[in-house]
């Protein structure tokens, strides 16, 4: 009998240990899918929300919340649409990814003060279209979008 107890509490430990590993990479895959289906439907209001600043667009850093916000609007009135999102990436961010937004001194800059190996980098891709995120998981356990990218395809 004390050794099947043994064996199931072993067998529990295991579970949480091997769960909880895995949780925070489909925590950011998940938001990543919820960010795409709130472009998608057109739910600037709440993609602004969720943004902090600065904030690094394409080759830019958006330095307010008016900038981060005329972004969103400006992709929903544009009509940007991701069919069938997946996420293809999930990452932590490295000291190199600066180059996935522009090979500038201000985007390498900006990643050196505002980036940290803790946040993620996501690659969203549809058939139509594919972006990169960078996501930050705030203490509230949700997550702060801090960077936006469209990739060509």
């Amino acid at each position: 009998m004390k050794i099947l107890l043994r064996f199931l509490v072993l067998l529990t430990v295991a579970g949480v240990f091997f769960s909880c590993s895995t949780l925070g990479a489909g925590y950011y895959e998940d938001s990543g899918l919820i960010i795409a289906n709130q472009l998608n439907k057109g739910m600037h209001e709440s993609l602004t929300t969720d943004s902090d600043y600065p904030f690094v667009f394409e080759q830019e850093i958006l330095a307010s919340g008016s900038q981060v916000k005329s972004l969103w609007e400006g992709l929903v009135k544009a009509g940007y649409y991701v069919e069938n999102p997946s996420v293809a990436l999930n990452q932590p961010v490295t000291d190199k990814d600066f180059q996935l937004f522009a090979q500038s001194w201000e985007i390498k800059s900006y990643f050196e003060k505002y980036i940290s190996n803790e946040d993620r980098l996501l690659l969203i891709e549809g058939d139509n279209t594919s972006f990169y995120l960078i996501l930050r998981r705030n203490k509230k356990d949700s997550y702060r979008i801090i960077g936006w990218k469209e990739v060509s395809k």
